[in-house]
């Protein structure tokens, strides 16, 4: 895990590196959630990925508090039923995942 500044806001930054299994062309790269000057209560982070081989320019919004994808990030892919079944399944995975990396250690304790 590693600490940026993007917009004079720190964020916390984990890379995947192939610990998310990946499946219907889909695979998870990255995860970033703004951290500190007060947006360590913020329970929405951005999970980037890639589809078929292209990392894609916008991430998917996960709401921490429902442990779920936003819709807004999937509405591409409601004529994808294969696809969005996976980015739904693939939610855990990614919650435990950060969870060992100590994503939530901090102002996010007790909240998750």
């Amino acid at each position: 895990m590693r600490t940026e500044v993007q917009d004079g806001i720190p964020y916390r930054v984990v890379e995947f590196e192939g610990r998310i299994p990946s499946g219907e062309g889909i695979e998870f790269l990255s995860a970033e959630k703004a951290w500190g000057g007060g947006h360590g209560a913020n329970t929405y982070m951005r999970i980037f990925y890639a589809l078929d081989g292209v990392r894609q320019s916008y991430a998917l919004g996960l709401d921490l508090g429902h442990e779920a994808f936003g819709r807004d990030g999937l509405w591409g892919f409601m004529d994808q039923p294969a696809r969005l079944a996976f980015f739904e399944s693939s939610v855990k995975p990614i919650m435990d995942f950060l969870r060992e990396e100590g994503m939530f250690e901090g102002e996010m304790e007790g909240l998750l």
